[in-house]
């Protein structure tokens, strides 16, 4: 398991095997954000452990694979720890995470975390009704954020993501 200097408390594993027409990549995050002491609109301290999680895009510009074309990283991270405990690739040309993704990715998340949230914020700029519906069937309680209020939780992550997954060339 390698370990990234640029990012303290950065652990990763990447797996990944293209298929005729799937790419599946496969991170393992651990993450302890540093965020002490911020002034984030959802502030982390705010939190008791697995209270509320996120969902957000990893990648800033879309991961590019040469067979199966462009695709955006979603991620789900837990507010109080900055743990990520799921990712999902979605192409770039499919609206929103579609619901068999959504399940997957919270289903993913409950089993690296032993629990369910009481809460999920999104970003409201994301398409994500599928996501939201099948954290409500859940019993997750859905909260829309503007983007800008989750990137000083998310930004440590973002940078990790861009920095790995630039220097893996996928097939």
């Amino acid at each position: 398991m390698d370990r990234m200097p640029y990012n303290k408390g950065f652990d990763n594993r990447l797996h990944f095997a293209v298929k005729r027409t799937t790419v599946k990549l496969r991170l393992s995050f651990k993450i302890q954000v540093n965020i002490q002491g911020s002034t984030l609109p959802i502030e982390p301290s705010d939190f008791a452990h697995n209270e509320a999680w996120l969902l957000f895009q990893l990648n800033e510009a879309p991961v590019m694979t040469e067979a199966d074309g462009d695709f955006n990283a979603m991620a789900i991270m837990e507010v109080a720890t900055g743990m990520i405990f799921g990712m999902e690739l979605v192409q770039v040309r499919v609206p929103g995470l579609p619901e068999f993704l959504s399940r997957k990715l919270l289903a993913d998340a409950e089993a690296q975390s032993g629990s369910r949230p009481q809460k999920l914020f999104v970003a409201s700029e994301y398409e994500a009704d599928d996501l939201i519906r099948v954290a409500k069937v859940m019993g997750i309680a859905v909260e829309r954020v503007p983007a800008k209020d989750l990137s000083g939780i998310t930004q440590e992550a973002r940078e990790g993501f861009a920095a790995h997954v630039s220097r893996v060339r996928i097939q």
